[in-house]
């Protein structure tokens, strides 16, 4: 697919009965910085999601490193060991709440970019579908016109 800047760069070849110029470069401009605008859209959802994931992994990297402590209290003695144990517990009780609500949130925020990810991909074939029947309709006319003028030059 072209780039924006392709698209609004895009020159056509003249012709005695084409298209307006000016038309084309306008409506070439304006598809451009739509293409562009989507384009930006994508790639702020996109960096978004990384730094979602990025978030992931230090929340599952605390959980771990309060998973460890737990294991190296339990090697203290036995007084020490089960205080330490029951504080360790409740620790990462609420760590793992914390972190499963962290987990949930971003969850949901991926489901959300990924709809709206969707969302945009089924807009831009909506439109290239458009595009496509505009295009279509309009050499359907350029066929009627030739056959028009084909039969009344003879």
């Amino acid at each position: 697919m072209d780039t924006p800047l392709e698209i609004t760069e895009h020159e056509f070849s003249k012709s005695f009965r084409g298209y307006n110029p000016d038309e084309v470069d306008s409506y070439l401009d304006v598809v451009g910085q739509k293409v562009l605008n989507l384009h930006r859209k994508y790639e702020e959802l996109k960096r978004e999601r990384e730094s979602m994931q990025m978030e992931l992994k230090k929340y599952q990297t605390v959980e771990n490193a309060l998973h460890e402590t737990l294991v190296e209290t339990r090697k203290n003695a036995e007084m020490i060991r089960r205080a330490a144990e029951k504080e360790a517990e409740l620790i990462l009780e609420r760590a793992e709440e914390e972190a499963k609500k962290k987990v949930t949130t971003i969850q949901g925020t991926m489901a959300r970019i990924a709809r709206e990810v969707e969302d945009l991909e089924l807009r831009r074939l909506d439109y290239l579908s458009k595009l496509r029947s505009l295009a279509e309709r309009q050499l359907s006319l350029l066929e009627f016109y030739e056959e028009t003028e084909g039969r009344r030059g003879k």
